[in-house]
């Protein structure tokens, strides 16, 4: 069996489309992850179903891709290549190549990514790792690293490499060749213009008791080091400086030395954040301020209305995977925000009121039936 995956590159992104073509038996239309699953997996998947050959059709670019398959074929037995789709004759009819173009110019992903920001998603990246934020990561999959010797990183440490993502970066001052390694390697001076406060616990514990009793959030730039402050991050970034491997950026949580195995990385991590202060805050308030400080990072210091802060209804209890809106307002402006769909409007101060009973599921408290009713079915059209 022949594994074909049809992948997009931009700036060294890479993504695999999923295919529903159907095609000779010999061949099997291949996906996978690239954004949430590591080297280790892959390889672990290539071995499981045993393809004779596995075939990288390239769409666009072929920088990373190259670097990817030279990685893979060096741990695996089995004959890996990139082919460009205009070679595709080579292996499947004409009719068959014709029905895949056809799916891809109908293929939603593939229209997206032809347009793709990568800056945006690169700047992104960089906030997830200083503020050691990922909610949607698996525990212990290494997204994004900072090293200040990459030389050094690269000759005693390549038994990490397995254990990124295969959409990740690296993050330096200094430049070697890119060819070394097959991750993404990113100069910090691309990420000058994002600020980052350094707070300790104290001064984190007075941001949650403003919000928590107030709805108020006053500070307009990303948290260094938020996860490992509060103690949900789940090892999906690392430090290394002067042949140290650290969780922090102040490099306060030390977990090992070069060359020490990830297992005994992960065990540190793992260690050393179930000590941290849990701070007496909410899991859902955590994750939620992540949310609120990009908000505040845009429009600036916001009241803000969502279950778990007090204002004119008292804080509820509800679970954040459950959570749809929320309100924020300061001296000029009312705003609603869908957390699930991300979509944003201008409301008026009575429908903020009317908000925040529907927010915190208070709505049987509310004398005007009709004007309550019109706020949800205008949260129904909008949401």
């Amino acid at each position: 069996m022949i594994g074909l995956n049809f992948v997009f590159e931009k700036d060294e992104l890479l993504y695999s489309l999923k295919l529903s073509t159907q095609i000779d038996q010999n061949y099997s239309l291949d996906y996978f992850d690239f954004d949430n699953q590591s080297f280790e997996d892959f390889i672990d998947y290539l071995e499981f179903l045993e393809f004779d050959q596995y075939i990288f059709i390239k769409l666009e670019e072929n920088n990373r891709l190259k670097h990817l398959v030279s990685y893979l074929k060096a741990q695996l037995d089995m004959k890996i290549e990139v082919m460009a789709i205009e070679n595709l004759d080579s292996l499947l009819e004409e009719s068959k190549i014709q029905e895949i173009k056809t799916e891809l110019e109908n293929h939603d992903l593939y229209h997206k990514l032809s347009s793709l920001k990568t800056e945006k998603i690169f700047q992104n990246g960089f906030k997830a790792f200083k503020t050691a934020t990922y909610p949607n990561l698996p525990k212990g999959l290494l997204k994004h690293a900072f090293v200040d010797d990459l030389g050094k990183f690269i000759s005693e440490n390549h038994n990490l490499l397995n254990h990124f993502a295969i959409n990740s970066a690296v993050y330096t001052h200094n430049k070697v060749a890119k060819e070394e390694w097959p991750v993404i390697i990113k100069p910090v001076a691309d990420f000058q213009k994002l600020n980052f406060k350094i707070l300790n616990q104290e001064s984190l514990k007075t941001l949650f008791r403003q919000f928590i009793d107030f709805g108020r959030v006053s500070l307009t730039n990303y948290i260094a080091d938020y996860g490992v402050l509060t103690g949900i991050a789940n090892l999906n970034s690392l430090y290394f400086m002067e042949g140290q491997f650290y969780l922090d950026s102040q490099a306060k949580m030390r977990l090992g030395n070069s060359g020490d195995s990830y297992q005994k990385l992960h065990n540190q991590a793992s260690l050393q954040l179930s000590e941290i202060d849990n701070l007496l805050i909410k899991e859902n308030v955590k994750y939620l301020l992540t949310v609120l400080l990009d908000i505040t990072h845009v429009y600036g210091e916001m009241d803000f209305i969502t279950p778990y802060n007090n204002y004119q209804i008292k804080a509820v209890d509800v679970p954040l995977n459950q959570l749809e809106w929320i309100a924020f307002k300061n001296d000029s402006a009312h705003f609603a925000f869908n957390i699930k769909t991300g979509r944003l409007f201008k409301v008026n101060g009575l429908v903020t009121q009317y908000l925040e009973c529907i927010i915190k599921d208070k709505t049987g408290n509310i004398d005007n039936k009709k004007i309550m009713s019109q706020v949800k079915e205008m949260l129904q059209v909008y949401g």
